[in-house]
Protein backbone atom coordinates (compact mmCIF):
# COMPACT_ATOMS: atom_id res chain seq x y z
CA UNK A 1 0.00 0.00 0.00
CA UNK A 2 2.97 2.22 0.59
CA UNK A 3 4.45 1.50 -2.33
CA UNK A 4 1.34 3.09 -4.33
CA UNK A 5 1.32 5.88 -2.53
CA UNK A 6 5.25 6.84 -2.88
CA UNK A 7 4.47 5.67 -6.80
CA UNK A 8 1.69 8.40 -7.12
CA UNK A 9 3.50 11.12 -4.83
CA UNK A 10 6.28 11.13 -7.75
CA UNK A 11 3.60 10.85 -10.28
CA UNK A 12 1.88 13.76 -9.00
CA UNK A 13 5.56 15.50 -8.45
CA UNK A 14 6.49 15.33 -12.30
CA UNK A 15 3.55 16.10 -13.24
CA UNK A 16 3.18 19.41 -11.18
CA UNK A 17 6.59 20.11 -12.63
CA UNK A 18 5.85 19.97 -16.21
CA UNK A 19 2.60 22.35 -15.73
CA UNK A 20 4.87 25.24 -13.85
CA UNK A 21 5.62 27.92 -16.71
CA UNK A 22 9.54 27.63 -16.94
CA UNK A 23 10.57 29.88 -19.44
CA UNK A 24 13.50 31.63 -17.88
CA UNK A 25 15.34 32.46 -20.79
CA UNK A 26 14.05 35.10 -23.59
CA UNK A 27 15.84 36.81 -26.06
CA UNK A 28 15.40 40.60 -25.09
CA UNK A 29 16.21 43.61 -27.35
CA UNK A 30 16.25 45.86 -24.04
CA UNK A 31 16.22 46.52 -20.97
CA UNK A 32 14.64 49.97 -19.15
CA UNK A 33 15.42 51.29 -15.91
CA UNK A 34 12.59 53.42 -15.25
CA UNK A 35 9.76 54.59 -17.16
CA UNK A 36 10.92 57.67 -18.80
CA UNK A 37 13.76 55.79 -20.17
CA UNK A 38 10.82 53.34 -22.10
CA UNK A 39 8.54 55.94 -23.01
CA UNK A 40 11.14 57.20 -24.95
CA UNK A 41 12.86 53.95 -26.48
CA UNK A 42 16.05 54.52 -24.60
CA UNK A 43 17.19 50.94 -23.31
CA UNK A 44 19.52 51.09 -20.04
CA UNK A 45 20.99 47.71 -20.41
CA UNK A 46 21.09 45.52 -23.58
CA UNK A 47 22.45 45.23 -26.65
CA UNK A 48 22.89 47.00 -30.04
CA UNK A 49 20.08 47.14 -32.44
CA UNK A 50 21.49 44.41 -34.58
CA UNK A 51 21.68 41.22 -32.65
CA UNK A 52 19.51 40.31 -29.46
CA UNK A 53 20.67 38.99 -26.49
CA UNK A 54 19.97 36.66 -24.11
CA UNK A 55 17.95 37.24 -20.79
CA UNK A 56 18.28 34.90 -17.81
CA UNK A 57 14.95 35.91 -15.48
CA UNK A 58 15.14 32.86 -12.82
CA UNK A 59 11.75 32.42 -12.45
CA UNK A 60 12.00 28.89 -11.65
CA UNK A 61 14.87 29.43 -8.98
CA UNK A 62 13.72 32.95 -8.25
CA UNK A 63 16.76 35.11 -7.51
CA UNK A 64 16.96 38.66 -6.61
CA UNK A 65 18.55 39.45 -10.21
CA UNK A 66 18.44 38.81 -13.81
CA UNK A 67 21.44 37.66 -16.00
CA UNK A 68 21.73 39.60 -19.66
CA UNK A 69 23.97 37.52 -21.53
CA UNK A 70 25.13 39.75 -25.24
CA UNK A 71 28.17 39.96 -27.19
CA UNK A 72 30.10 36.85 -25.03
CA UNK A 73 29.69 39.10 -21.78
CA UNK A 74 27.20 38.27 -19.29
CA UNK A 75 25.86 40.75 -16.99
CA UNK A 76 23.96 40.54 -13.50
CA UNK A 77 21.35 43.22 -12.87
CA UNK A 78 19.02 43.38 -9.81
CA UNK A 79 15.67 42.86 -10.27
CA UNK A 80 14.69 46.19 -8.27
CA UNK A 81 16.72 48.14 -10.92
CA UNK A 82 14.50 46.87 -13.89
CA UNK A 83 11.09 48.44 -14.92
CA UNK A 84 10.32 46.85 -18.21
CA UNK A 85 12.41 44.67 -21.03
CA UNK A 86 11.32 44.16 -24.74
CA UNK A 87 11.41 40.66 -26.14
CA UNK A 88 12.73 40.03 -29.52
CA UNK A 89 9.39 39.52 -30.97
CA UNK A 90 8.61 43.43 -29.95
CA UNK A 91 6.22 42.65 -26.98
CA UNK A 92 7.35 44.75 -23.90
CA UNK A 93 6.56 42.92 -20.35
CA UNK A 94 7.37 44.84 -16.38
CA UNK A 95 8.50 43.05 -13.86
CA UNK A 96 7.03 43.24 -10.48
CA UNK A 97 7.52 40.92 -7.15
CA UNK A 98 8.92 38.01 -9.64
CA UNK A 99 6.15 38.37 -12.06
CA UNK A 100 5.84 39.06 -15.24
CA UNK A 101 3.48 41.53 -17.31
CA UNK A 102 2.90 41.98 -20.71
CA UNK A 103 2.88 46.31 -21.31
CA UNK A 104 -0.21 46.60 -23.48
CA UNK A 105 0.13 50.55 -23.62
CA UNK A 106 2.69 53.46 -23.71
CA UNK A 107 1.09 56.21 -21.98
CA UNK A 108 2.84 57.70 -18.35
CA UNK A 109 -0.17 58.18 -16.93
CA UNK A 110 -2.19 55.07 -17.28
CA UNK A 111 -0.08 51.84 -18.04
CA UNK A 112 -2.53 48.47 -18.49
CA UNK A 113 -0.89 45.27 -18.36
CA UNK A 114 -1.76 41.49 -18.85
CA UNK A 115 -0.64 38.53 -17.70
CA UNK A 116 -1.66 34.70 -18.78
CA UNK A 117 -3.31 32.76 -16.46
CA UNK A 118 -2.30 29.11 -15.79
CA UNK A 119 -4.01 26.72 -17.64
CA UNK A 120 -6.18 24.01 -15.48
CA UNK A 121 -8.55 21.40 -16.44
CA UNK A 122 -10.36 21.72 -19.90
CA UNK A 123 -9.14 25.23 -20.53
CA UNK A 124 -5.67 23.85 -21.55
CA UNK A 125 -5.79 25.07 -25.23
CA UNK A 126 -7.21 28.31 -24.07
CA UNK A 127 -5.07 31.41 -23.54
CA UNK A 128 -7.00 33.52 -20.57
CA UNK A 129 -5.77 36.62 -18.96
CA UNK A 130 -5.91 38.96 -16.11
CA UNK A 131 -5.43 42.38 -16.68
CA UNK A 132 -3.78 44.96 -14.17
CA UNK A 133 -2.46 48.43 -14.64
CA UNK A 134 -0.46 51.02 -13.33
CA UNK A 135 -1.03 54.54 -12.50
CA UNK A 136 2.64 57.17 -13.14
CA UNK A 137 4.42 54.07 -13.21
CA UNK A 138 3.45 53.27 -9.67
CA UNK A 139 2.81 49.37 -8.55
CA UNK A 140 0.77 47.36 -10.71
CA UNK A 141 -2.99 46.38 -9.17
CA UNK A 142 -5.58 44.60 -10.78
CA UNK A 143 -7.64 46.44 -13.28
CA UNK A 144 -10.51 46.77 -11.48
CA UNK A 145 -13.29 50.12 -11.52
CA UNK A 146 -12.55 50.61 -7.72
CA UNK A 147 -8.57 50.42 -7.74
CA UNK A 148 -9.10 52.83 -11.20
CA UNK A 149 -10.90 55.84 -9.15
CA UNK A 150 -8.44 55.51 -6.39
CA UNK A 151 -5.80 55.66 -8.16
CA UNK A 152 -6.49 59.29 -9.86
CA UNK A 153 -8.66 61.11 -6.92
CA UNK A 154 -7.75 64.42 -8.85
CA UNK A 155 -10.11 63.51 -12.08
CA UNK A 156 -13.27 64.38 -10.06
CA UNK A 157 -15.21 64.02 -13.46
CA UNK A 158 -13.08 60.55 -13.86
CA UNK A 159 -15.14 58.16 -11.44
CA UNK A 160 -18.37 58.96 -12.91
CA UNK A 161 -17.21 58.63 -16.35
CA UNK A 162 -16.22 55.02 -15.26
CA UNK A 163 -19.16 54.36 -13.59
CA UNK A 164 -21.00 55.31 -16.88
CA UNK A 165 -18.93 53.60 -18.78
CA UNK A 166 -18.02 50.60 -18.01
CA UNK A 167 -21.12 48.28 -16.18
CA UNK A 168 -18.25 45.53 -15.25
CA UNK A 169 -14.67 45.56 -14.47
CA UNK A 170 -13.99 43.20 -17.49
CA UNK A 171 -15.18 45.81 -19.77
CA UNK A 172 -11.93 48.66 -18.76
CA UNK A 173 -9.69 47.00 -21.12
CA UNK A 174 -11.47 47.72 -24.29
CA UNK A 175 -9.83 48.95 -27.16
CA UNK A 176 -11.39 52.08 -28.74
CA UNK A 177 -10.26 51.55 -32.44
CA UNK A 178 -12.30 54.99 -33.37
CA UNK A 179 -9.44 57.02 -31.26
CA UNK A 180 -6.72 54.19 -31.57
CA UNK A 181 -5.67 53.55 -27.87
CA UNK A 182 -7.75 51.86 -24.95
CA UNK A 183 -10.90 53.39 -23.68
CA UNK A 184 -10.18 53.99 -20.24
CA UNK A 185 -6.84 55.83 -21.56
CA UNK A 186 -9.14 58.21 -23.45
CA UNK A 187 -11.26 58.86 -20.58
CA UNK A 188 -8.46 60.30 -18.81
CA UNK A 189 -7.50 63.07 -21.27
Amino acid sequence: MKKHFKMAGSVLLVISLYALPVKSQVKTYGIYSTISDYLNNRPSYGPDSLHSGSLYLHDFISKPYISLKYNGNTRQIPKTEIYAFTGANGTVYRLQDNNRYEVLNKNGQLQLYRRKQQHTGKDLYTEKYDYYFSARGGNIQPLTTWNVKRAFPEHKELADKIDINFRQDNELCVFDTYHGMYKLEWLLQ
